[in-house]
């Protein structure tokens, strides 16, 4: 399983996990997210979800980057759902979650 989660790591910034790479752990897909979600607890999605989400953090934490193009920057393709699940996992949009960085600065 930690191949396949150096591998997640990998593909924070594509919009997919090609089926091909997934030949690369010796597993049909259905067994690998079957195996990793037992392992894990999350499916491979959400995994990957959470991995971009915490990259896209980071960003919005850091940077003066627009919200927009740091949530096209690590595979979301759509702002929109990138906000929805960003305020689902943080409790707070992204907007708002920077200010509170900035706030907490100065």
């Amino acid at each position: 399983m930690s191949r396949t989660h150096t591998f997640l790591q990998s593909v924070v910034d594509n919009s997919y996990v090609p089926s091909g790479r997934v030949k690369a752990v010796c597993l049909s897909p259905s067994r690998l997210s079957h195996l990793f979600k037992k392992q894990v607890g999350d499916s491979i999605i959400e995994t990957l979800i959470k991995y971009r989400l915490n990259q896209a953090e980071k960003l919005i934490k850091y940077t003066i980057r627009p919200i927009t193009e740091i949530a096209l920057g690590v595979g979301f393709n759509s702002p929109d759902y990138f906000s929805r699940k960003f305020t689902d996992y943080f409790g707070v949009n992204p907007s708002k979650y920077r200010k509170q960085q900035r706030d907490r600065v100065n």
